[in-house]
């Protein structure tokens, strides 16, 4: 267990302190873009790596609730929406993910406006990480597998929050501006109307997400050793 917790720090702190403004600053002055979004690559897949091995090392098993079948629809309903959310990300333009390049300027009224899945939330990908970290959780209930998902949960909760800060700190009213037509929360814009949501625009995310769930569903014992059936 001292291992998923000292690897899943290091995973989710790598992310947030490369992220950190003045960090990635000065390692962009050396690096160069490229170099500096290679080294942030290769960061995040050996920090993941090694918590994974850590995770599947890890053999005792200390329950801290009980498997309950019944409840195994709320994990499939957490992986659909994540799934969905995570393919939306990409499907339109994203702030969140593309920063000026996604269509602000410092000064200027938003050029990008909610579309897709950022009227659910807008970092969908941050979040469609933290639900399938919390469906795990939910279904499995050991220790060492709440330990382990719950650091994704971590990382797309307090990742969301955090990237909040940093674009208000960047981009100051235009970023402001952006928020209030979104939520980071997802469903809240949408449940409060400060956004409609274009059905065409969810197409997409929703095809393309549901085919994915489907395929990691009958391949789940694969991947993961679980049958889901």
């Amino acid at each position: 267990m001292t291992e998923i917790l000292f690897f899943g720090a290091m995973f989710v702190g790598s992310h947030f302190v490369l992220s950190a403004p003045s960090v990635r600053r000065r390692l962009v002055g050396r690096l160069g873009e490229r170099g500096f979004a290679g080294f942030y690559s290769l960061v995040a897949v050996l920090t993941l790596g090694t918590l994974i091995l850590s995770y599947s090392n890890q053999l005792s098993y200390t329950y801290w609730w009980g498997p309950a079948p019944e409840y195994y629809w709320i994990t499939k309903a957490l992986m659909w929406l994540a799934l969905v959310l995570a393919v939306g990300a990409f499907t339109a333009p994203n702030p969140s993910l593309l920063g000026l390049a996604g269509g602000m300027d410092s000064g200027a009224a938003p050029a990008v406006t909610p579309r897709g899945v950022q009227t659910i939330t807008r970092h969908p990908f941050l979040w469609g990480v933290a639900l399938w970290g919390c469906g795990h959780m939910v279904a499995n209930g050991d220790a060492k597998s709440v330990v382990f998902f719950g650091w994704f949960l971590v990382l797309g909760t307090l990742g969301a929050w955090i990237l909040d800060w940093k674009k208000t700190q960047q981009l100051g009213d235009v970023w402001s501006l952006y928020c209030e037509q979104t939520s980071n929360l997802p469903f809240v814009a949408l449940l409060r109307r400060r956004v409609s949501a274009n059905l065409r625009d969810l197409v997409l995310p929703l095809v393309v997400g549901s085919l994915i769930y489907a395929v990691l569903y009958w391949g789940h014992s694969y991947i993961a050793g679980v049958a889901l059936f």
